[in-house]
C-alpha cells in the first residue's frame, strides 16, 4: 500500500512549545442550475476554453484518465503518475507496486460513491482512508492493463482489462464468464444504460442480457478490420460507439447511423467518447479534433494556433457542467458554460475588431468592424453586409436607429449611410469620419466627427458652428432638450438652443479625455474618461470616482445600465459592473467605496481588451442582455446569470508546523502539534472548478487574530511565534459578488 503523500516542505528543528489547533471548514454541496452545463444552443466555439500543461504543475502532458471525487477534486491520470487538481494547484501522487517500484502509467480512474479507483498498466488501486491499496484477484494475480471501471446499478463492480473482464464478488475480483461459460478478452470500455443494460466494447459491442453475452450484431466495426474503442449511452437511451477506422456509430431502435469522413468527420478514428447530461455526444476525432453532435448537428472545435498531434485521450463532465478534455501530449483543457457568449471570426465576423454594436426594433443585432464592414446576426451567426446593398466597404465606427426605424451607419472614411428598404445610400455633410451617431428625444439626428459636429436637416447633415472643434466620441440627449457631447480634446460639451457650456470644468472634467456618456432615469449624466475615472454630473454637482473608491479601472470606454440597476462599464481590463446605488452613494458622499466586479477571459471573453472612442460600443437589447465591442468580436451576457453566484465549497488541505506536515483531522477534530518554534502554515482551497482563480478567502486564527484577515486569492495562511495554547482556525471563501461560505 502507498500512503497518500503530502507536498515536501522544508524541514527545520528548533525550541519547544506545544500548540493545539482546531480546524473548522465548510464543505458545501455544489448546487447545479440548468445553466450549469454546456447547453447545445451555444456553438462549440462559444465556450470559455482554458488549458494547463507541465509548466502549470501537471506531472506529464498526456492526460489519459479523468475523474471527479465526491469532495469536488479532479483527479488526473498521466503517463507519469496521478495528480489531484483543485482548479488552481496540481498535487502529484506516486503509486507504489508490491515489488517496491513506482507505477506511473495511469489508464483508468473511477469515482465509486466517494472511493477513488485507479487503474494502471501494472495494477488496480483503491484509495482507502488516505492509502492507495493495490487490489488483486481472488487467487492473488495482479490486475494489469486496466481500461475501464464501473459499478453497475445492482452494486456490482466491473473492471475491463486487456486480459478480459473482472467482477468483484464478496470483495474479491474474479474473471467473469456468462451463464454459458463465455468470457470476453481485450475489452476497452464499459457502459450502462439508465435501465441497467450493461455493455462492453471489444471487436464488437457485446451486452449482458439475462446473464448471457449478446452481440449487438448491427453495431460492429469489424467489417473493415477496425474495432470498437469507446461506447456510451446518451440521455435518450441510444448507444454510441467510437471505432478505429469506421467513424462514429449510433445504435437506436434497431437502426445504425454512421458519421465518417464521407459526411463531415475529419477522420474515421474515434478514440474517446462521452454523452453529457444535455444529451450531446462529445468525442475525439483523429489526431487533433474535439467534436460534438447535438441538436445543432456536427460541430468541430477549431485547432488552436500551433496545436498539432494532440488527440483526445480522456473526457469528463464535472458537477458544475464543465467539460474536461485530456489530450495526448497536449495537457488538460476545460470548456466552461461561461456567462459571456463571444462572437468573432469563428461566428462569421470577417474581421475581429468590433467598433459598434446595436439591436434594431426588429431584434436584429448589427455589428460594425474595423476593416470588415457591417454585419448582421442571423441564426446565431454574423453575416457580412456586402457592397451589393449599396454600403461601400469601410470601417464601421458608429450605428444608430431612428424613431422611423431606419438604420444609420457612420464610417471611418465614407461618411454616413442610411438603410432604406433593405439598401443603403450615402448621406452627405457629416464628414468622412464619424465616431458617433445619436437621435435625441426631440428627434434630431447628430453625427460627431473630427473637429466638428453635424445635425441632419432636410436630407443632409449640416455643421453646427457652436460645436466647432469638438471631437465627439459619444453623444446623448436629455428630455429637457440638452445634448451632451464627449470631447476627445477634453471634457464634455453641453448644447441647448445654440448655447454651449462645459459642465464639470470647476472639478477638472474639462481636462479629461472623455470616451463615453450615459444619462440615467434621474437625469444624472455619467461620464467615462480615459485614465481619469468616472464622473457623475447631477445638476450643478459633479463627483469623480476612481479606483481609490473601488472602481475596477480608471478608464471607462462605455457605460450601460441593466434592468436590475447595475451600471456596466468597459476598459482594456475587461467588462466591470457596479450597482448604481453604490455609485450614487459614493458620488453623494454617503459611502467611500463600491463593490466592483470585473469580467474577462475566464468568464468567456476571447479578449479582455474592449474598444472605446466610438458609439455605441455597449448596448442593452430588448431581452435585457448586454452586448460589448472588443478587439476580438463582440460578447453578449445575460446579467441575471452573472448575479446567481453561490458560495464555493472550502476545505483545509494541509497543516505545516515548523516545516513538518501534519495530517488534517476529519470532522474538525483537534490537531496536536508537538513542540517547536511556533511557526504554523495552513493550506486551504475552494472546490469549484469553473472559475477557481477568482475565489477570494478570509481566515481567522481564534486565539491570535482579533478579526477576519482578508487574504485575497492566496490559499495559505502563515503564522509565526505562536505560544503554547489552543487555537481554532476558520476560513471562508467567496466569488466576486457572491456570499461568503459558512466558516
Amino acid at each position: 500500500m502507498t500512503r497518500v503523500p503530502k507536498p515536501n516542505p522544508r524541514r527545520s528543528r528548533g525550541p519547544v512549545s506545544r500548540v493545539m489547533v482546531c480546524l473548522s471548514t465548510a464543505l458545501v454541496s455544489l448546487v447545479l442550475s440548468p445553466a450549469d452545463a454546456l447547453e447545445p444552443s451555444r456553438r462549440i466555439t462559444q465556450y470559455a476554453d482554458a488549458r494547463w500543461g507541465v509548466e502549470d504543475g501537471l506531472p506529464q502532458s498526456s492526460v489519459l484518465a479523468i475523474a471527479q471525487t465526491g469532495d469536488g477534486y479532479l483527479w488526473l491520470g498521466t503517463e507519469q503518475g496521478l495528480a489531484r487538481f483543485d482548479g488552481v494547484r496540481f498535487v502529484p501522487f506516486e503509486l507504489g507496486t508490491s515489488d517496491g517500484g513506482v507505477d506511473g502509467l495511469v489508464t483508468a480512474l473511477y469515482d465509486d460513491a466517494g472511493t477513488l479507483w485507479v487503474g494502471t498498466s501494472r495494477a488496480l488501486y483503491r484509495l482507502d482512508d488516505g492509502f492507495f491499496v493495490e487490489q488483486r484477484t481472488a487467487d492473488g494475480t495482479a490486475i494489469a492493463d486496466v481500461e475501464s471501471i464501473l459499478r453497475d446499478r445492482s452494486g456490482q463492480l466491473w473492471v475491463a482489462a486487456l486480459d478480459g473482464i473482472l467482477r468483484s464478488e464478496d470483495g474479491h475480483f474474479r474473471p467473469f464468464v456468462d451463464a454459458g461459460g463465455t468470457g470476453l478478452g481485450d475489452v476497452t470500455a464499459l457502459t450502462e444504460s439508465a435501465e441497467g443494460r450493461l455493455c462492453f466494447a471489444a471487436e464488437h459491442v457485446v451486452c449482458l442480457e439475462d446473464g448471457t453475452f449478446a452481440e449487438a450484431t448491427r453495431l460492429t466495426a469489424a467489417s473493415n478490420g477496425s474495432r470498437i474503442e469507446q461506447i456510451a449511452f446518451d440521455e435518450a437511451g441510444a448507444l454510441w460507439a467510437g471505432t478505429t477506422g469506421r467513424g462514429l456509430l449510433r445504435f437506436s431502435d434497431g437502426e445504425v447511423r454512421v458519421w465518417d469522413t464521407s459526411n463531415g468527420l475529419p477522420a474515421d478514428w474515434i478514440l474517446r467518447l462521452m454523452a453529457d447530461r444535455e444529451g450531446s455526444v462529445w468525442f475525439g476525432c483523429g489526431v487533433e479534433e474535439l467534436a460534438r453532435i447535438s441538436d445543432r448537428g456536427l460541430e468541430l472545435l477549431p485547432i488552436p494556433p500551433g496545436g498539432s498531434g494532440e488527440a483526445v485521450a480522456s473526457l469528463l463532465e464535472d458537477r458544475e457542467g464543465n467539460l474536461w478534455v485530456g489530450r495526448f501530449a497536449g495537457g488538460l483543457e476545460r470548456l466552461s458554460p461561461s456567462p459571456f457568449v463571444p462572437f468573432s471570426t469563428a461566428e462569421g465576423l470577417e474581421e475581429p475588431t468590433a467598433r459598434a454594436v446595436i439591436e434594431d426594433r426588429d431584434g436584429v443585432v448589427w455589428v460594425g468592424t474595423a476593416g470588415g464592414g457591417l454585419h448582421r446576426l442571423e441564426n446565431d451567426r454574423f453575416v457580412a453586409v456586402g457592397s451589393g446593398t449599396g454600403l461601400e466597404p469601410h470601417d464601421v465606427l458608429s450605428l444608430a436607429e431612428g424613431r422611423d426605424g431606419r438604420l444609420w451607419v457612420g464610417t471611418g472614411g465614407g461618411g454616413v449611410y442610411v438603410r432604406e428598404g433593405g439598401r443603403f445610400r450615402g448621406v452627405p455633410g457629416a464628414g468622412a469620419v464619424v465616431f458617433a451617431l445619436h437621435e435625441d428625444p426631440a428627434g434630431r439626428l447628430w453625427a460627431g466627427g473630427i473637429g466638428h459636429v453635424a445635425r441632419l436637416a432636410e436630407g443632409r447633415f449640416e455643421t453646427v458652428k457652436e460645436l466647432s472643434g469638438v471631437n465627439a466620441t459619444a453623444i446623448v440627449g436629455r428630455e429637457n432638450g440638452e445634448v451632451w457631447f464627449a470631447n476627445a480634446q477634453g471634457g464634455v460639451v453641453r448644447w441647448r438652443d445654440g448655447r454651449v457650456d462645459r459642465p464639470g470644468a470647476a472639478q477638472g472634467l474639462d481636462t479629461e479625455l472623455v470616451l463615453s456618456l450615459y444619462v440615467d432615469d434621474r437625469g444624472v449624466v455619467w461620464v467615462g474618461t480615459h485614465l481619469g475615472g468616472l464622473y457623475a454630473v447631477d445638476g450643478a454637482e459633479t463627483a469623480r470616482l476612481t479606483t481609490e473608491h473601488g472602481l475596477c479601472d480608471n478608464s471607462v470606454f462605455s457605460i450601460v445600465e441593466d434592468l436590475s440597476g447595475r451600471i456596466w462599464m468597459t476598459s482594456n481590463l475587461g467588462v466591470f459592473s457596479v450597482p448604481r446605488d453604490q455609485l450614487e452613494a459614493v458620488a453623494q458622499g454617503r459611502a467611500s467605496r463600491v463593490d466592483c466586479r470585473l469580467f474577462g477571459v475566464a468568464d468567456g471573453m476571447r479578449s479582455s481588451e474592449c474598444n472605446g472612442g466610438e458609439q455605441p460600443v455597449a448596448w442593452r437589447d430588448h431581452a435585457g442582455r448586454l452586448w460589448f465591442a472588443t478587439v476580438d468580436g463582440v460578447v453578449r451576457v445575460e446579467p441575471q446569470e452573472v448575479e446567481n453566484v453561490e458560495a464555493p465549497p472550502v476545505v483545509v488541505e494541509e497543516v505545516v508546523a515548523d516545516g513538518r506536515p501534519h495530517p488534517v483531522p476529519a470532522d474538525g477534530r483537534e490537531l496536536g502539534i508537538p513542540p517547536g518554534q511556533g511557526s504554523l502554515s495552513v493550506r486551504f482551497t475552494a472546490l469549484t472548478l469553473t472559475a477557481p482563480e477568482r475565489v477570494v478567502f478570509r481566515h481567522r486564527l481564534e486565539g491570535r487574530d482579533r478579526d477576519w484577515v482578508e487574504g485575497g486569492t492566496q490559499r495559505i495562511a502563515h503564522y509565526a511565534g505562536l505560544q503554547a495554547r489552543a487555537y481554532r482556525f476558520r476560513v471562508q471563501g467567496r466569488l466576486p459578488g457572491g456570499p461568503w461560505s459558512e466558516p
